[in-house]
């Protein structure tokens, strides 16, 4: 099991019962879950190696991006057409 993730499998409250016990409510002191110190949480993940890197693709690398946006500061962002017509009705229709 992957540290911070919900076990999917715990048991149920009885053994009639097709509901699940229902997660604690995070605390105000709990930081991962909404506090004011975000980067504690940033070395936890419940994804997979394999998926991470494949997000490194698409967004590092612009794998198969069909959309090059350039930055005034001189950056250059790769985009896909299909999440950017998504997102914006305007560019859906450019």
């Amino acid at each position: 099991m992957v540290t911070g993730c919900v076990d999917l499998h715990q048991s149920f409250k009885s053994a009639d019962s097709s509901v699940p016990i229902p997660p604690p409510v995070p605390s105000k002191s709990d930081k991962r879950h909404g506090g004011n110190d975000v980067a504690t949480g940033l070395g936890n993940s419940c994804v997979s190696t394999a998926t991470r890197d494949m997000w490194d693709r698409l967004f590092n690398d612009g794998y198969k991006a069909d959309v090059v946006i350039y930055t005034d500061n001189g950056g250059v962002v790769y985009a896909h057409s299909n999440i950017i017509g998504t997102a914006s009705t305007v560019i859906k229709g450019m």
